[in-house]
């Protein structure tokens, strides 16, 4: 069975297709033995619909619910670095009303069914697509290392003059769970406009706002705007003792987004949706395929 997919649409099998509940993936894998040392091992999910449990060498590592957001565990401790991993995976596919999207379970009473039977159930036009939707990935990385960012770009209006791009962050890090000083671990964050140029950068602090003077707003496509989908890049050097320990970069946009009686407002113009939906399982690495396809009916770019 292909990772990612879905199961129970790359078949014409009618019982695959319509299997609702359990199914199982399993494979095996070797890790370098250098991870062993001072490395931290992240197993990373990107979607699994619905809800997922998943085991590595039998024994328990997370549980996750809902198809549509990632989800990860640290599995260093439960890693073989001198012989193969066992990774299982079970995935359940139910739809009940407490699900996106929802659904029902009807269990008929009588004689011509048999005890335990049950019927999926969907309350409106829809394919339950069903399996781990995206990459599957085990992250090696250094200790310490960032855990997370927290970022939160805005466009600011002034009425002494143009809008600035304000962007408040928030570097988190593994640095003092692994034992070190606060003050030994600063962070040096620069941010980059499309063209690679540096248009922010800070010095030691891993806690901080970026003010964007004349900023290159995001725009979707369909808009007036001459440059459509204007991200700048958030790059985050983690250090120890003045020493470089870890690098993480995150992409991200400008702009403004405000709902008015008349539509909605993207940086204070009037957008129009044109387009079509996806389902869960599209890879979003073939957008331009998609987008081609989009002009090709007419969209606007």
């Amino acid at each position: 069975m292909p990772v990612p997919s879905s199961y129970n649409d790359i078949t014409q099998e009618k019982n695959l297709r319509d299997h609702v509940g359990w199914v199982w993936y399993q494979r095996t894998f070797i890790v370098p033995r250098s991870w062993s040392h001072n490395r931290t091992l992240v197993l990373r999910f990107d979607s699994v619909h619905y809800f997922a449990r998943v085991w590595l060498n039998g024994k328990f590592v997370v549980e996750h619910e809902g198809g549509h957001l990632p989800f990860e565990a640290d599995v260093t401790l439960l890693m073989n670095f001198s012989s193969p991993n066992l990774l299982t995976v079970a995935v359940n596919n139910t739809l009940t009303p407490f699900t996106l999207p929802c659904g029902q379970i009807v269990r008929p009473v009588g004689p011509m069914y048999p005890s335990g039977y049950f019927r999926q159930e969907l309350i409106f036009d829809f394919f339950n697509y069903a399996g781990i939707h995206r990459s599957v990935c085990l992250l090696s990385l250094p200790e310490p290392h960032v855990t997370g960012l927290l970022l939160h770009p805005e466009v600011v209006t002034r009425l002494d003059g143009p809008a600035v791009g304000n962007v408040w962050y928030v570097v988190e890090s593994s640095a003092n769970n692994s034992g070190f000083a606060a003050a030994n671990v600063s962070c040096a964050v620069k941010i980059f406009d499309k063209d690679g140029t540096i248009v922010f950068e800070s010095g030691s602090s891993c806690t901080g706002t970026a003010d964007l003077d004349s900023p290159r707003l995001w725009w979707p496509i369909g808009s007036e705007s001459q440059e459509v989908g204007h991200m700048y890049q958030l790059e985050v050097i983690l250090l120890v003792d003045s020493h470089v320990v870890d690098i993480y970069r995150q992409s991200f946009g400008l702009r403004s987004v405000k709902v008015e009686a008349d539509g909605l407002y993207i940086n204070d113009k009037l957008f129009y949706f044109c387009g079509f939906g996806k389902h869960e399982d599209f890879h979003y690495k073939c957008f331009r395929e998609h987008l081609l396809l989009f002009l090709n009916m007419g969209g606007k770019r």
